[in-house]
């Protein structure tokens, strides 16, 4: 997994929810993460970054639902191409279907920790390597 990979760290301030987050990130040590707490923040610095150097990655955690939704939609908008991993305490059926269906790439439900967090990095390092071998 390539430690430099570019991520977004969108949260709701949660405290036990930055805390894990937090820990799962360093334990990577991943050096180019860059956290917003809010998805008008999210999207102001999604947008600030695109043409130079785009977020390779993005988590969303826990905001309201309407938020996390309008969020997602936003960033898939700008990206159609767009790495975004939702982190939700609660998990359903529904739930992660309304997500992939508005261009989530993969949905992560607590306890957050550095593996599910690595597997999901990895996963994405292995997408971008078949795209650019294609």
């Amino acid at each position: 997994m390539n430690k430099n990979i570019k991520i977004m760290l969108v949260n709701n301030n949660s405290d036990s929810d930055n805390q894990a987050i937090a820990e799962a990130l360093s334990t990577l040590k991943l050096s180019n993460v860059v956290a917003v707490n809010s998805s008008k923040s999210a999207l102001k610095e999604y947008v600030k970054e695109m043409p130079a150097h785009p977020f390779e990655v993005t988590f969303i955690s826990e905001l309201n639902d309407k938020d996390e939704l309008e969020l997602l939609k936003g960033l898939v908008e700008i990206n159609n191409r767009a790495y975004i991993v939702m982190l939700v305490a609660e998990i359903s059926a529904d739930k992660v279907l309304n997500f992939i269906r508005s261009g989530a790439s993969g949905v992560l439900s607590q306890p957050f920790n550095a593996d599910k967090i690595r597997l999901e990095l990895e996963k994405y390092s292995l997408l971008r390597e078949d795209k650019m071998a294609s």
